[in-house]
């Protein structure tokens, strides 16, 4: 069939400008269908972007940067009309790969962008900004390449080592469940969040892993000394001076005071202080007609009703705190713009401050239920 032409006259100007503004979400496939990154266009995808940000983000999450930090990054291409990377890739122990494997999808990349005809344009600035391990892979690659960036920017910098991050794992798994619980409704199926009796399967679960890795001792290559004797040897002065260190008040999962003390003899990188927790970077929200794909041109409204009473009421839902991330896209804008900190991180001024606290991650699940509940 053929497509059905639309009149221009039919489209209203706000529609033209909705369009212009939203960032279009590309796979630039690198060599085959495994190999491949995001690209995010700035809004204004007619004009020269300002800069290129390259994007690593955290264990697990940076498997799915277009969903995980979507939002992160569109506002942050809205607001600098940026043209962003998002190198997906697999958790693993073997951090030297993972490294190399995503320092290489971005170097290709970016050649892939400079010879594309459809871009006639010499590229721009170009910055690098990652999460938590995504930080860790990025340091290794760019010291062990000499990798010439702009800008370095790392938020809640992460190299806990193996057993460390299982803990890690277990303070996300009981923060997600008790969200999950303060955010079902009454329709939903309760066995996941009856209370006790899921906390401790959960418990049990990651105490046995802990064991399990305690007696093999299983450990990232490299392990978290290694990482801060390469950062020692190899992460030089100028490095140090591209370098921005996002560090969040309520994050205990950080290693940023670690990452700035291996920088030893040199000027040292900036360091900015942001509200927020682990999580901060992440937001993403949904609603059950996006999720399902629903058109209702061509879905009856029955069967759409129907599709809702099987989620159990619920009709959208969100995680992540959005104050927080429009915190960190303020601070991570201020920096590519060459703007100083804000402020200091708080353990740059009182290094006891999380003495004793239990680590707390910013990311708060709510959802909002139909009227008849």
């Amino acid at each position: 069939a053929e497509p059905e032409e639309v009149d221009a006259s039919d489209v209203t100007e706000e529609e033209v400008e909705k369009q212009q503004r939203q960032p279009q979400n590309q796979v630039f496939d690198l060599q085959n269908d495994s190999d491949y990154v995001w690209v995010l266009d700035p809004p204004e995808s007619i004009s020269v972007p300002s800069c290129i940000i390259v994007f690593t983000g955290g264990a697990g999450l940076g498997q799915f940067p277009h969903v995980a930090y979507n939002e992160l990054l569109t506002r942050i291409s809205n607001r600098l009309n940026a043209l962003c990377i998002a190198v997906p890739y697999n958790v693993g122990l073997d951090h030297f790969q993972l490294a190399k494997q995503t320092g290489e999808r971005i170097r290709r990349a970016l050649v892939y962008l400079e010879d594309d005809p459809s871009r006639p344009y010499s590229l721009p600035r170009v910055y690098s900004l990652s999460h938590s391990l995504g930080c860790k892979l990025q340091c290794i690659y760019t010291a062990a390449t000499g990798q010439d960036y702009d800008g370095m920017g790392f938020m809640a910098f992460n190299n806990f080592g193996f057993s460390k991050t299982i803990k890690m794992a277990r303070t996300f798994a009981e923060e997600l469940r008790q969200s999950t619980t303060r955010s079902r409704t009454g329709n939903m199926d309760d066995s996941f969040s009856a209370g006790t009796n899921s906390k401790d399967l959960i418990g049990g679960l990651f105490d046995l892993a802990e064991m399990a890795v305690g007696a093999i001792g299983v450990d990232f290559s490299p392990n978290s000394q290694d990482t801060e004797r390469l950062i020692q040897l190899r992460y030089d002065d100028l490095l140090q001076g591209k370098t921005r260190v996002f560090v969040f008040d309520e994050d205990n999962l950080d290693s940023s005071k670690e990452f700035v003390d291996a920088c030893s003899g040199g000027t040292g990188p900036s360091m900015c202080g942001i509200p927020g927790g682990h999580l901060s970077p992440v937001y993403f929200r949904w609603n059950v007609d996006d999720l399902a794909g629903f058109d209702e041109n061509n879905i009856p409204p029955d069967a759409r009703e129907m599709a809702k009473e099987a989620m159990g009421g619920l009709q959208s839902a969100s995680f992540g705190d959005e104050a927080a991330l429009n915190a960190t896209v303020d601070a991570v804008c201020d920096w590519i713009l060459g703007k100083p900190p804000q402020r200091q991180p708080l353990w740059a001024r009182s290094n006891d401050k999380y003495e004793g606290e239990v680590p707390k991650i910013t990311g708060t699940t709510t959802s909002s239920s139909s009227a008849d509940d």
